[in-house]
């Protein structure tokens, strides 16, 4: 445990105290208040903390928005006890949007405040609650004979199309496999988001000019760079390719968009969703993986302490 991981779980575990105290004495008047960037990080960080299990497999996950309105004194800030009445009635919302899931084997992958407002009076939250599907966990690969996937457009197997997934979410999945092993015993703070799509990121040493084969760290092919036919493989990974993208990924995911994007010390806590479209550009079609990747700081638990169901 750093220093850093002491600190916010001694921070978090006040907060915990402080939130069963009020729950007790709910009348009582507050004498703390807290700045707007506080709250939020409370909020957030002391769900995940508490309910959230970000390193369990899931098969699928389905993302809710919520609104999130707290109100603040004339200085700007939040009276505790307005903080932990707020904090109920987040946890509250997440807990119905949880129960009113249709998965069978339900967890609680993260909450992501994404944004806010303040006029005056008042904070609005944005609020993003995730909920997966637990799975058999498939391993983190490698991809093996058999595994011939369409690039994407949920065609599945290439010949004759399975129409039961594709390239991008397999990738996908298998990578999200391998993260959770890398993020036990840890929960995330201050979490964020990137999209990005097959041609963001050239593929460092890969020798010009563009030629379709691993140009990019996201599959990416375009007619402009070579003749694709549904017949000549371009559009088909077969399961060597599949192996070459997944570690593609792995190097997109711990590496350049940490390297181009994140603070220092952030971590792939999740990758939301793939999927495989095309696009036209006249007079090209460019044909790619698209994905949602969700960060944050990384903080291990105090041994012993782990995290609830809702």
């Amino acid at each position: 445990l750093t220093p850093t991981d002491l600190k916010v779980n001694a921070l978090i575990k006040n907060f915990k105290q402080k939130v069963a105290y009020y729950r007790k004495n709910p009348t009582l008047k507050s004498d703390e208040s807290l700045p707007a960037d506080s709250v939020l990080w409370y909020l957030e960080a002391t769900i995940n903390y508490s309910h959230a299990f970000p390193n369990e497999y899931y098969a699928e996950m389905e993302s809710t928005e919520l609104v999130l309105t707290v109100p603040v004194d004339n200085s700007g800030e939040v009276d505790m006890a307005v903080l932990i009445q707020k904090y109920d009635e987040m946890k509250a919302s997440i807990t119905t949007v949880y129960n009113n899931s249709g998965f069978d084997n339900k967890g609680l992958v993260l909450v992501d405040i994404l944004g806010s407002s303040q006029i005056s009076g008042e904070i609005t939250l944005e609020v993003e609650a995730v909920v997966g599907n637990k799975g058999i966990d498939p391993g983190p690969g490698p991809f093996v004979v058999g595994d011939d996937w369409w690039y994407g457009e949920f065609f599945g197997h290439c010949y004759p199309h399975t129409l039961d997934s594709d390239a991008a979410q397999k990738l996908a999945l298998a990578m999200n496999s391998y993260i959770t092993t890398q993020n036990t015993g840890f929960f995330f703070t201050n979490a964020t988001n990137v999209t990005h799509k097959g041609g963001d990121f050239r593929r460092d040493g890969d020798p010009e000019p563009l030629d379709n084969i691993y140009d990019f760290y996201l599959y990416s092919t375009s007619t402009e760079n070579g003749t694709i036919t549904d017949e000549n493989g371009v559009l088909c990974l077969n399961y060597n390719e599949m192996n070459v993208y997944y570690d593609l990924l792995n190097q997109l995911v711990y590496t350049k968009i940490p390297e181009a994007e994140m603070p220092p010390g952030y971590k792939i806590e999740k990758i939301m969703w793939m999927l495989g479209d095309k696009e036209d550009v006249e007079p090209y079609t460019h044909y790619y993986n698209k994905g949602k990747f969700k960060y944050g700081y990384p903080i291990a638990y105090l041994n012993g302490e782990s995290p609830v169901d809702l």
